[in-house]
């Protein structure tokens, strides 16, 4: 449950940091942990600092950067039966040629503890996790009279805690947990962004038999969650309860495997039910040797619900054919598919993706690594125009180890998107120098 730092982007004073680490190694064991230990130093160019097309751009999309990064981790048994997991984390960028970037008065960090106890059957979790990132507000919710941009990067902090109690044996599990997490943002025109998250949990599990080597039971469960946008009215809270009834999964068949679920489901919204609905979900899948080094692999899942709302009953299917050129190369193709109006699909776009990876090592030089993927990606919207995207990706990695404990990595990534809808590409080319120290 504990996370790391999402965006990993340091002063001048880190570049003499690197030679007081071997000694930083030796002194960090406090009391039973004794911390893994990894820090890097990154230099960085970047054509798109940002990763947004040139009429987006408000100031100077061309930046080189100096990254610090220090990351600590530990596990360590404190008492019988009780382990204790810490985590914690800094990075510090300094920019040359957009200052507004840096973060040397604000570094990006985490701090994290978890707590597992076992006690016989019972088992006790507890953890928190503080985080402050920089990343992207693509996806975040804005309320409509928030009046905010829609820049490519914000910062801001995470604060998430909770615990949990389960209880396990050969025929009953039971679980109850609590969750909050806490969204709070550094600008103040996505205050009204800011958000608690709150979430209780029940369930309870019987297993009532075994059928042919495989267990069949029931469970129940009951979720309650609560999100808060703290700067906003009250009314706009949202509470939702989810009760579910599920029997495990069953197996049908073996080659190929096809699996089988039923449920009953009922869900509350700010305490508004349309009532209970039947669930049922069928999964199939399999994959065949066509020589020693070509491989074809196929899935299709179906989701079903008797009362069904936007996007409740999914159809999906795919397959990969991964080809092994050699023992330093590999290759695969993929296809995949969400139809709409298939088998009742309620998805409200048809969407096909095509994709192709290559993956070489020692590419021309040793410890040379080359990587290559492209996808094609069809979206057809029940309304509104359809979309056809091209996503390119082309690596080159360079690692050498210095000694046992450092390294030092060379690293060129373009990426490019190319979308029919859009009169411009999202392209960025990246090149990043790097030393890492491990202790």
């Amino acid at each position: 449950m504990i996370k790391g730092i999402k965006h990993k982007l340091l002063g001048p004073a880190a570049l003499a940091s690197l030679s007081v680490f071997p000694a930083l190694g030796q002194i960090l064991q406090l009391g039973p942990f004794a911390f893994d230990t990894e820090t890097r130093l990154e230099a960085i160019y970047t054509t798109n600092v940002e990763q947004e097309r040139k009429s987006e751009a408000t100031a100077d999309r061309q930046d080189w950067y100096l990254v610090w990064s220090l990351d600590l981790s530990s596990s360590a048994e404190v008492f019988r039966d009780t382990e204790i997991n810490l985590e914690a984390g800094i990075a510090i960028e300094k920019h040359f040629n957009r200052p507004d970037l840096d973060n040397s008065e604000n570094p990006f960090g985490n701090i994290g503890i978890e707590i597992d106890r076992q006690l016989g059957r019972f088992n006790v979790n507890l953890y928190a996790d503080y985080e402050s990132t920089s990343e992207s507000t693509e996806d975040l919710f804005v309320p409509i009279d928030a009046g905010v941009s829609r820049k490519k990067r914000q910062t801001g902090t995470t604060f998430d805690y909770g615990s949990s109690l389960t209880y396990e044996s050969e025929k009953i599990f039971l679980e109850a947990s609590y969750e909050m997490s806490q969204e709070r943002y550094d600008d103040d025109q996505y205050r009204l962004t800011e958000t608690d998250t709150e979430s209780i949990y029940y369930e309870a599990g019987l297993s009532l038999a075994t059928i042919r080597g495989i267990g069949v039971g029931v469970s129940y469960s009951v979720e309650y969650s609560t999100d808060t946008l703290i700067n906003v009215p009250e009314e706009n809270d949202e509470k939702t309860e989810n009760i579910v009834f599920d029997f495990d999964t069953l197996e049908l068949w073996e080659r190929p495997q096809v699996t089988y679920s039923i449920g009953l489901e009922r869900e509350y919204t700010d305490g508004e039910s349309e009532g209970w609905e039947l669930v049922q979900t069928i999964e199939v899948s399999d994959e065949y040797d066509i020589t020693p080094r070509l491989n074809l692999s196929g899935n299709m899942s179906y989701e079903w619900e008797e009362t069904p709302e936007e996007d409740d009953v999914q159809f999906q299917y795919g397959i990969t054919l991964t080809h092994e050129i050699s023992a330093r190369a590999e290759q695969a193709l993929t296809a995949t598919r969400e139809p709409v109006d298939t088998f009742g699909s309620t998805a409200d776009t048809d969407e096909t993706e095509f994709g192709y990876t290559l993956n070489i090592d020692d590419f021309l030089l040793p410890n040379l690594a080359f990587d290559f993927s492209a996808t094609y990606t069809i979206s057809r919207p029940v309304k509104g125009d359809d979309e056809r995207v091209w996503d390119y990706t082309v690596g080159l990695t360079h690692n050498i180890p210095i000694n046992a404990r450092l390294s030092r990595e060379f690293s060129y990534e373009y990426t490019r998107e190319d979308s029919n809808l859009e009169d411009e590409l999202l392209e960025e080319h990246r090149v990043t120098l790097s030393l890492i120290l491990q202790l």
